[in-house]
């Protein structure tokens, strides 16, 4: 009885000590990403490094870590792998120590400024000839969340509204943004902030002076302006007489001169003028 609990106490023993390794061959936590981190870059271009330990020979499975950013298609790393050999002749248990580091580096370029986030994942698939009693496949997956910043405002560029004067009272609010922006807006005369996305007009605009201010903030919060100062000018008029007026100022020239040829050469008045004349035709008499 004596012997059955001895040996009862070490099969627990066993179940103990070896638990862990052997939930660990299919839901492992063994994954690290080293860069990048939860922080932010005013970089856009970082270094991803990971490195995963798993409790199995090199041989066993195949490996492959992987990379997704922002949800997108998974990219392959290229990946190292070292095996840890750590069994000693003294120790049964020491094998279960022994393992293999998978390294993986790869360099993320162009990437945009704001948030994102960087899932790594790492891929195992039994090698062929390997017991059936190891899992098919195992994966291990991390996260991070970082943000590129470059701390630079965006530039607005390009705007149809000048420091001029104005005769018309319909103004195109139009200019170039030299990044992506999360939020656009103006005031004009220090009224509260109009929010608009993209080219527009500002109509109705009161006669007399104006400032106006833009605004373009990009995805991380840098704020660009732009302060324009201008004016709207009521547009000269110019008096015009209507066709009547003007048909009574010909007819008045025209008299005129028939009195005065009539009066100083009477011989020259042809039968041809005093008929223009009884139909209007002021512009061939003249």
């Amino acid at each position: 009885m004596k012997k059955k609990g001895v040996l009862l106490a070490a099969f627990l023993l066993g179940l103990i000590l070896l638990g862990p390794f052997l939930i660990e061959l299919q839901t492992v936590k063994a994954l690290t990403i080293i860069s990048p981190s939860n922080t932010t870059y005013s970089s856009n271009s970082l270094m991803l490094s990971a490195t995963i330990y798993r409790l199995f020979k090199p041989d066993e499975y195949d490996t492959r870590i992987m990379y997704s950013l922002n949800g997108e298609t998974n990219v392959t790393v290229p990946s190292t792998e070292t095996f840890l050999d750590r069994t000693t002749p003294e120790s049964i248990w020491s094998a279960l120590m022994s393992c293999t580091i998978i390294s993986g580096t790869t360099s993320l370029q162009n990437l945009s400024e704001g948030y994102h986030s960087l899932t790594v994942i790492g891929l195992f698939e039994r090698a062929r000839g390997i017991s059936t009693k190891y899992p098919a496949v195992m994966h291990d997956t991390e996260t991070v969340y970082f943000t590129i910043d470059n701390g630079i405002t965006p530039s607005l560029t390009n705007l149809q509204i000048e420091n001029t004067t104005y005769s018309q009272n319909s103004l195109q609010l139009n200019f170039t943004v030299d990044e992506k922006v999360g939020w656009m807006g103006y005031s004009l005369d220090g009224e509260a902030n109009v929010t608009f996305t993209g080219n527009m007009t500002l109509n109705e605009l009161a006669y007399g002076s104006h400032g106006l201010v833009v605004y373009a903030n990009d995805t991380v919060g840098n704020m660009g302006t732009t302060n324009l100062n201008f004016t709207i000018k009521r547009a000269e008029v110019f008096p015009v007489l209507p066709v009547t007026a003007i048909a009574v100022v010909a007819l008045a020239l025209v008299t005129g001169l028939l009195a005065y040829y009539k009066k100083h050469n009477p011989k020259r008045i042809s039968q041809e003028i005093l008929t223009k004349s009884s139909q209007g035709s002021f512009t061939d008499m003249l």
